[in-house]
Protein backbone atom coordinates (compact mmCIF):
# COMPACT_ATOMS: atom_id res chain seq x y z
CA UNK A 1 0.00 0.00 0.00
CA UNK A 2 1.41 3.39 -0.81
CA UNK A 3 1.93 5.84 2.14
CA UNK A 4 -0.97 8.34 0.65
CA UNK A 5 -3.35 5.39 0.61
CA UNK A 6 -2.44 4.06 3.71
CA UNK A 7 -2.83 7.76 5.28
CA UNK A 8 -6.54 7.79 3.79
CA UNK A 9 -7.32 4.57 4.74
CA UNK A 10 -6.53 5.17 8.97
CA UNK A 11 -7.89 8.56 8.70
CA UNK A 12 -11.19 7.22 7.54
CA UNK A 13 -11.22 5.71 10.93
CA UNK A 14 -10.58 9.18 12.48
CA UNK A 15 -13.54 10.19 10.31
CA UNK A 16 -15.99 7.21 12.33
CA UNK A 17 -14.68 9.15 15.22
CA UNK A 18 -15.47 12.49 14.20
CA UNK A 19 -18.83 11.68 13.11
CA UNK A 20 -19.69 10.45 16.57
CA UNK A 21 -18.95 13.70 17.87
CA UNK A 22 -20.99 15.83 15.68
CA UNK A 23 -23.85 13.42 16.44
CA UNK A 24 -23.06 13.99 20.30
CA UNK A 25 -23.34 17.64 19.59
CA UNK A 26 -19.04 18.02 20.24
CA UNK A 27 -16.80 19.78 17.26
CA UNK A 28 -16.28 16.98 15.00
CA UNK A 29 -12.62 16.38 15.60
CA UNK A 30 -11.86 12.44 15.36
CA UNK A 31 -8.21 11.28 16.27
CA UNK A 32 -6.72 7.26 16.15
CA UNK A 33 -3.55 5.52 17.11
CA UNK A 34 -1.78 3.38 14.91
CA UNK A 35 1.13 0.71 16.11
CA UNK A 36 3.90 -0.34 13.54
CA UNK A 37 2.02 -3.24 13.14
CA UNK A 38 -0.53 -1.47 11.10
CA UNK A 39 -2.98 -1.64 14.30
CA UNK A 40 -5.42 0.84 15.67
CA UNK A 41 -4.45 0.47 19.52
CA UNK A 42 -6.41 3.79 20.77
CA UNK A 43 -8.90 6.32 19.33
CA UNK A 44 -11.06 9.33 20.23
CA UNK A 45 -13.26 12.26 19.71
CA UNK A 46 -13.73 15.49 21.45
CA UNK A 47 -15.47 15.58 24.88
CA UNK A 48 -15.24 19.27 25.72
CA UNK A 49 -19.33 19.91 25.51
CA UNK A 50 -20.58 16.75 27.27
CA UNK A 51 -17.29 17.26 29.65
CA UNK A 52 -17.60 20.82 30.86
CA UNK A 53 -14.03 20.75 30.04
CA UNK A 54 -12.23 22.36 27.37
CA UNK A 55 -9.19 20.37 27.31
CA UNK A 56 -11.07 17.40 26.48
CA UNK A 57 -9.88 17.50 22.75
CA UNK A 58 -9.61 13.96 20.81
CA UNK A 59 -5.95 13.27 20.98
CA UNK A 60 -5.52 13.96 24.48
CA UNK A 61 -8.38 11.57 24.98
CA UNK A 62 -7.02 8.91 22.37
CA UNK A 63 -3.52 9.50 24.73
CA UNK A 64 -5.35 8.92 27.77
CA UNK A 65 -7.21 5.63 26.96
CA UNK A 66 -3.77 4.70 25.36
CA UNK A 67 -1.58 5.53 28.62
CA UNK A 68 -4.24 3.10 30.21
CA UNK A 69 -3.10 -0.21 28.36
CA UNK A 70 -0.03 -0.37 29.76
CA UNK A 71 -0.91 -1.14 32.72
CA UNK A 72 -0.83 -5.21 32.80
CA UNK A 73 -3.34 -5.31 35.61
CA UNK A 74 -5.90 -3.95 33.74
CA UNK A 75 -7.89 -5.62 30.52
CA UNK A 76 -8.94 -2.66 28.25
CA UNK A 77 -11.83 -2.54 25.95
CA UNK A 78 -11.70 0.68 23.93
CA UNK A 79 -14.91 0.82 23.54
CA UNK A 80 -15.77 0.71 26.80
CA UNK A 81 -13.09 3.33 27.93
CA UNK A 82 -15.20 5.81 25.63
CA UNK A 83 -18.36 4.95 27.39
CA UNK A 84 -16.47 5.60 30.18
CA UNK A 85 -15.00 8.89 29.38
CA UNK A 86 -18.14 9.71 28.01
CA UNK A 87 -19.90 9.84 31.09
CA UNK A 88 -17.61 11.86 32.99
CA UNK A 89 -19.02 14.79 35.28
CA UNK A 90 -17.27 18.05 34.83
CA UNK A 91 -13.30 18.08 35.44
CA UNK A 92 -10.88 20.48 36.55
CA UNK A 93 -8.36 19.53 33.98
CA UNK A 94 -7.44 16.62 31.42
CA UNK A 95 -5.00 14.06 32.82
CA UNK A 96 -3.26 12.56 29.84
CA UNK A 97 -0.22 11.19 31.70
CA UNK A 98 -0.20 7.92 32.92
CA UNK A 99 -2.55 6.93 35.12
CA UNK A 100 -0.85 7.04 39.03
CA UNK A 101 -1.18 3.20 39.27
CA UNK A 102 0.82 2.36 36.70
CA UNK A 103 4.69 2.17 37.62
CA UNK A 104 7.88 3.56 36.26
CA UNK A 105 8.87 0.93 34.08
CA UNK A 106 4.87 1.03 32.60
CA UNK A 107 5.60 4.79 32.06
CA UNK A 108 8.62 4.41 30.77
CA UNK A 109 7.74 1.84 27.81
CA UNK A 110 4.53 4.03 27.45
CA UNK A 111 6.33 7.14 26.38
CA UNK A 112 8.94 4.92 24.20
CA UNK A 113 6.51 3.31 22.79
CA UNK A 114 4.31 6.80 21.87
CA UNK A 115 7.43 7.58 19.87
CA UNK A 116 7.29 4.78 17.17
CA UNK A 117 2.99 5.31 17.05
CA UNK A 118 1.47 7.57 14.43
CA UNK A 119 -1.54 9.79 15.01
CA UNK A 120 -4.40 10.25 12.24
CA UNK A 121 -6.61 13.85 13.48
CA UNK A 122 -9.32 15.21 11.34
CA UNK A 123 -7.78 18.44 11.52
CA UNK A 124 -4.83 20.10 12.93
CA UNK A 125 -3.82 19.77 16.79
CA UNK A 126 -4.51 22.93 18.32
CA UNK A 127 -1.23 24.82 20.53
CA UNK A 128 -2.29 22.97 23.56
CA UNK A 129 -2.62 19.63 21.73
CA UNK A 130 0.48 20.18 19.92
CA UNK A 131 2.41 20.82 22.92
CA UNK A 132 0.84 17.89 24.98
CA UNK A 133 1.77 16.02 21.84
CA UNK A 134 5.32 16.70 21.58
CA UNK A 135 5.98 16.34 25.56
CA UNK A 136 4.81 12.89 25.40
CA UNK A 137 6.90 12.27 22.70
CA UNK A 138 5.15 11.57 19.42
CA UNK A 139 7.06 11.81 16.31
CA UNK A 140 4.57 12.03 13.31
CA UNK A 141 0.90 12.83 12.77
CA UNK A 142 -0.88 13.10 9.88
CA UNK A 143 -4.05 15.27 9.83
CA UNK A 144 -6.88 16.57 7.29
CA UNK A 145 -7.52 20.70 7.32
CA UNK A 146 -5.60 23.21 8.66
CA UNK A 147 -6.77 25.05 12.24
CA UNK A 148 -6.31 28.55 11.07
CA UNK A 149 -7.48 29.85 14.80
CA UNK A 150 -5.79 27.79 16.82
CA UNK A 151 -3.53 25.32 14.59
CA UNK A 152 0.19 24.44 16.50
CA UNK A 153 1.37 22.56 13.45
CA UNK A 154 2.09 25.07 11.12
CA UNK A 155 -1.33 27.37 10.43
CA UNK A 156 -0.75 29.70 13.23
CA UNK A 157 2.26 28.43 15.52
CA UNK A 158 5.23 25.71 13.98
CA UNK A 159 5.35 23.59 17.43
CA UNK A 160 5.90 20.78 15.71
CA UNK A 161 9.55 22.70 14.41
CA UNK A 162 10.66 24.64 16.79
CA UNK A 163 13.81 24.90 18.75
CA UNK A 164 12.12 24.63 22.52
CA UNK A 165 9.86 21.65 21.58
CA UNK A 166 10.57 17.70 20.31
CA UNK A 167 10.02 17.73 16.64
CA UNK A 168 6.96 16.04 15.05
CA UNK A 169 6.93 15.55 11.74
CA UNK A 170 3.15 16.75 9.94
CA UNK A 171 1.81 15.56 7.37
CA UNK A 172 -1.02 17.50 6.55
CA UNK A 173 -4.58 17.99 3.99
CA UNK A 174 -5.35 14.02 4.06
CA UNK A 175 -9.61 13.77 3.08
CA UNK A 176 -8.61 17.76 3.62
CA UNK A 177 -12.30 18.73 2.29
CA UNK A 178 -13.87 16.36 4.13
CA UNK A 179 -12.88 17.26 7.19
CA UNK A 180 -13.83 21.03 6.33
CA UNK A 181 -17.33 20.00 5.05
CA UNK A 182 -18.17 17.87 8.54
CA UNK A 183 -16.79 21.15 10.54
CA UNK A 184 -19.13 23.39 8.40
CA UNK A 185 -21.76 21.14 8.63
CA UNK A 186 -21.76 21.36 13.11
CA UNK A 187 -21.36 25.31 12.71
CA UNK A 188 -24.19 25.39 10.20
CA UNK A 189 -26.21 24.20 13.30
CA UNK A 190 -24.83 26.69 15.36
CA UNK A 191 -22.89 25.34 18.58
CA UNK A 192 -26.14 25.33 21.30
CA UNK A 193 -23.80 24.67 24.41
CA UNK A 194 -21.65 27.94 23.59
CA UNK A 195 -22.25 30.49 25.99
CA UNK A 196 -23.02 32.76 23.67
CA UNK A 197 -23.84 30.90 20.46
CA UNK A 198 -22.45 32.83 17.44
CA UNK A 199 -24.88 31.98 15.22
CA UNK A 200 -28.80 30.97 15.41
CA UNK A 201 -29.01 26.96 16.70
CA UNK A 202 -30.86 25.15 13.58
CA UNK A 203 -32.72 22.48 16.08
CA UNK A 204 -35.23 21.60 13.27
CA UNK A 205 -32.62 20.20 11.10
CA UNK A 206 -31.56 16.84 11.29
CA UNK A 207 -27.93 16.23 12.92
CA UNK A 208 -26.02 13.82 10.54
CA UNK A 209 -23.19 13.82 8.34
CA UNK A 210 -23.49 11.49 4.66
CA UNK A 211 -20.82 11.21 3.07
CA UNK A 212 -18.72 9.19 0.37
CA UNK A 213 -16.20 7.80 2.98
Amino acid sequence: MKIEEKDVFYMKYAFEEAKIALQDKEVPVGAVFVNPEGFIVSKGHNLTNISGDPSRHAELIAAEILSVQFDDSVEINVEKEMKQLDSLEKKEYCDFSPPACIDQTHKRFFYSSLASLVLYVTVEPCIMCASALGMLGLKRVVFGCGNEKFGGCGSVCSLHDCDFMPKISCRRGIMEKAAIDILQKFFLFGNENAPEPKRKVLSHVKREYDSDL
